[in-house]
């Protein structure tokens, strides 16, 4: 190969990386775009998470300083907990159909992580929910279902933040008043 096709070689895979590069910024900016358009629904998941990780956490607080567990208010805490999770499964399908013209690899990732992560929460729930059932539940089945479910939702509230910060997205602040 002579010394002038080589250059027309750089040159032509030159030209097909930058109209690569440029579809793939385009992608990204369609993605980001649709992303900021629909942010209620990022807002709302991330919250309904939230509440699923405080009540997670007030659980397994109960569980390890109580003799005692009293059903009451594990269920209370476990149907918050399921409420929360169908909640954010809901703004998830209403977030997944509002973009769904947006193909980004990053953000197909980031679907099937928190589904995956929904999907491991509500199965060790409904665990905790049939102990609950017993006359007298094992502390330590709840526990470990209730620990599962816990680092399933830092996961997906640590993957939320990142893509928060991905599409440039802020956290709502606190109302004037309240500052």
């Amino acid at each position: 190969m002579r010394g002038s096709q080589r250059i027309a070689m750089i040159l032509a895979a030159c030209a097909l990386f930058a109209a690569y590069a440029q579809v793939n910024d385009s992608a990204t900016v369609r993605w980001k775009k649709a992303m900021a358009d629909n942010d209620e629904y990022i807002h709302a998941i991330l919250s309904a998470d939230r509440n699923v990780l405080e009540n997670t956490k007030v659980l397994l607080h109960n569980l390890e300083s109580k003799k005692v567990l009293y059903n009451t208010m594990a269920l209370y805490h476990t149907d918050e907990m399921g409420r929360s999770l169908h909640s954010s499964e809901q703004y998830l399908t209403l977030l997944e159909k509002a973009t769904d013209i947006v193909i980004d690899e990053i953000y197909v990732r980031y679907l099937k992580g928190l589904h995956s992560h929904y999907t491991n929460a509500i199965a060790q729930l409904s665990g905790i929910q049939a102990e609950l059932k017993k006359g007298v539940p094992e502390k330590s089945v709840i526990t470990m279902k209730a620990t599962v479910i816990y680092a399933e939702m830092k996961k997906a509230e640590a993957e939320q933040l990142n893509m928060h910060g991905k599409m440039g997205l802020k956290e709502p602040e606190e109302p004037a008043q309240n500052k």
